[in-house]
C-alpha cells in the first residue's frame, strides 16, 4: 500500500505557495522602511553626497587661486601646480564649499588625494603640499586648519590659522619624500565633546602612504579649545619657494562625510533583507 505523506497536492488541495511578486515587493519595501527609519541620522550626520573630482576634463568644479609666482593647469587627468623657477614664496589653493560641513553641523569628514611632485628645491627653498580644512573662504589666505607636508624634508603638521585658542598636535619630520613617486594623502576629522565643560572638539588625523613608503606616515591634532574653526571650504593648499622645474600634480580629490552613520544605514538594510529571507 502506498503511503502518502503530508503533501497537499497528493490530496487535490492547492498548495499555498507564496507569490513571487508579493515576495519581491516585501523584499523591496522593508529595506525602504528601514532606510526611512534611519533617514534622520543620515540627514543630521551624513547628508552630503560624496564629492569626487578626478580632473579628467579640462575644467574643475574647484575654485583656483594662486599668487604671482605659481599657476594652475589641468591636463592628462591631473590638476597641476607649477611655479616660476627660483621665484619667491607663492601660495595657492583649489577648494570649494560644502553646505553640509562646517558651521555648527559637526559632521565628520574625510579628504583624500593622490599627488606627485617633480622638480627640485634650491637652497633655502621649500615645497609645502596639503589640504585646506574648514576654511572661511576659497582662497589660499583662508582661516581654518592647514594640513600639510614639507615635501623635501618629510615634515608633516596640522596648524590652526586664525580664530582663538590653540590645538594640541604632533609635528614630526620623517625624512624626505621622493620626487616622481605618487603618494596618497588623507585627512580625517572627527568631532567630540572634549572642550571646556564638554564643549565641541575636533580630532584631525593626517596620513601619507603609498609610493616608496614601507609604512604610512601619520600625525594627529586635537582642537579642544572650545573655539573651533567653522568654515565650509575644503580642498587643496600649497606653498612653494625657490624651486626649479617644480610641479605638484593631483590625480583626484574626494571629500566624503564621516562614514559611521552611512554604515549604520547600510547595516540596517542588510539586516532587514536577511530577516525577510529567513521568514520566507
Amino acid at each position: 500500500m502506498k503511503k502518502y505523506y503530508n503533501n497537499p497536492s497528493r490530496h487535490g488541495i492547492a498548495e499555498n505557495t507564496k507569490s513571487p511578486i508579493l515576495h519581491n515587493i516585501r523584499t523591496l519595501i522593508v529595506p525602504l522602511i528601514l532606510l526611512g527609519a534611519f533617514a534622520p541620522v543620515l540627514t543630521l550626520q551624513s547628508a552630503m553626497l560624496p564629492f569626487v573630482e578626478d580632473f579628467s576634463g579640462t575644467t574643475t568644479d574647484l575654485t583656483l587661486t594662486n599668487q604671482q609666482n605659481s599657476s594652475w593647469s589641468q591636463s592628462s587627468g591631473a590638476l597641476r601646480l607649477t611655479a616660476t623657477d627660483g621665484a619667491g614664496a607663492s601660495a595657492s589653493s583649489a577648494s570649494t564649499s560644502f553646505s553640509e560641513l562646517g558651521g555648527s553641523s559637526n559632521n565628520g569628514f574625510t579628504l583624500q588625494t593622490d599627488f606627485t611632485v617633480s622638480g627640485s628645491v634650491n637652497s633655502g627653498g621649500f615645497i609645502f603640499a596639503g589640504f585646506m580644512v574648514l576654511g572661511d573662504q576659497n582662497d589660499h589666505s583662508f582661516y581654518g586648519y592647514r594640513v600639510e607636508t614639507r615635501f623635501e624634508t618629510g615634515l608633516m603638521r596640522i596648524q590652526k590659522i586664525g580664530g582663538s585658542g590653540d590645538i594640541t598636535h604632533t609635528q614630526q619630520t620623517f625624512g624626505s619624500f621622493t620626487f616622481g613617486e605618487t603618494y596618497t594623502a588623507t585627512v580625517q576629522g572627527v568631532y567630540g565633546n572634549n572642550g571646556p565643560a564638554g564643549a565641541d572638539s575636533l580630532d584631525l588625523t593626517f596620513t601619507i602612504e603609498g609610493g616608496d613608503l614601507v609604512t604610512p606616515r601619520q600625525v594627529t591634532a586635537s582642537d579642544n579649545s572650545g573655539s573651533l574653526m567653522t568654515g565650509s571650504h575644503f580642498g587643496l593648499r600649497n606653498r612653494v619657494e625657490n624651486t626649479t622645474g617644480m610641479e605638484v600634480a593631483f590625480d583626484q580629490l574626494t571629500v566624503i562625510p564621516e562614514p559611521s552613520s552611512v554604515v549604520l544605514v547600510l547595516t540596517g538594510l542588510v539586516c532587514g533583507m536577511v530577516m525577510l529571507r529567513r521568514r520566507s
